[in-house]
């Protein structure tokens, strides 16, 4: 009864409570072979921190390293009574709890939540859209690339409505390639829709989003975005390089190919590509660029 009387005299008059922060001096938390234990460091004379103790983690209060908590002696046990407010937001860190990962679905990155790339409507709404820009290595030298694409050519008639999907070329432009308009009483699908944007976009060029361009609409709207199809991280296999069917000469001029993929410079140093003539099967080439001009192989076809 004795001590049971001293530990309620000291909870009174707060002896039985410290300031600790979270961690041992390696940064680690948890108490090995101790579930509910972690580790904490009470500060001492001259707000130095002490020897790290183990203390019984209260149901609720946030999981974090070097947090500052208060700490509460009970039965003999120290547990963690709670955030020290005070000190965390004299630290300059913020108090308030924190949603706690939970593995079955914070251990994966969705799709909607990667930026690059990510399509957007303009603010206020117009026929355009914004494309997030990046930046990427292309022989050795930083380039950014950001977009706006104006989709008032797209936009079919009232009561109908299609997919525009924005393709990145090598060049690093935007096309727009569309599917056929659709009645709103239609479905679009994937099969049938879809396909049709990317059967009509160039070769070499890599899909990013699908939008819903409604003909009873003047503008993009968010949900014209959202209910399209994000095309970012399509996987495209088996890794061939892209032949190419346009109608060309014998052999290709430097012109030709310009209109094709860009200019040299364009597609830089490296670029290469395959070009069926017309699709005929009668001529094929091999075409690659040095940064500074198009070069060319003619294949001989195989008896």
């Amino acid at each position: 009864m004795a001590d049971i009387a001293k530990q309620h005299i000291r909870s009174n008059l707060g002896l039985s409570r410290k300031i600790a922060q979270t961690g041992d001096w390696s940064g680690v938390i948890d108490v090995p072979g101790q579930p509910g234990f972690c580790w904490v460091r009470p500060f001492v004379a001259g707000g130095n921190l002490g020897k790290p103790i183990a203390v019984q983690w209260r149901q609720g209060v946030r999981r974090q390293f070097n947090d500052t908590v208060a700490i509460r002696e009970r039965k003999g046990n120290w547990i963690v009574e709670d955030i020290d407010f005070d000190g965390q937001a004299a630290g300059g860190s913020n108090p308030a709890p924190q949603p706690q990962p939970q593995p079955q679905t914070e251990q994966w990155v969705s799709q909607r939540r990667i930026s690059t790339l990510v399509v957007h409507p303009t603010a206020p709404p117009t026929s355009s859209v914004a494309v997030r820009g990046f930046m990427l290595l292309r022989n050795r030298t930083i380039q950014k690339v950001e977009f706006s694409v104006d989709l008032s050519a797209e936009f079919p008639s009232a009561g109908e409505y299609l997919y525009a999907g924005l393709f990145l070329k090598p060049d690093l432009t935007i096309e727009v390639s569309s599917s056929t308009a659709k009645d709103k009483n239609d479905f679009l699908t994937i099969a049938a829709d879809l396909q049709e944007t990317i059967t009509g976009a160039s070769a070499g060029s890599l899909p990013i989003w699908a939008v819903i361009v409604d003909g009873d609409e003047t503008t993009i709207r968010g949900q014209d975005i959202d209910l399209g199809v994000d095309l970012r991280q399509f996987i495209n296999t088996p890794g061939y390089v892209d032949v190419w069917t346009d109608d060309i000469s014998n052999p290709p001029t430097d012109a030709e190919l310009d209109s094709i993929y860009g200019t040299p410079a364009a597609v830089g140093a490296g670029f290469t590509a395959y070009i069926d003539d017309n699709g005929a099967g009668t001529a094929f080439y091999q075409v690659a660029s040095d940064g500074n001009n198009w070069w060319y192989t003619t294949f001989t076809k195989a008896t």
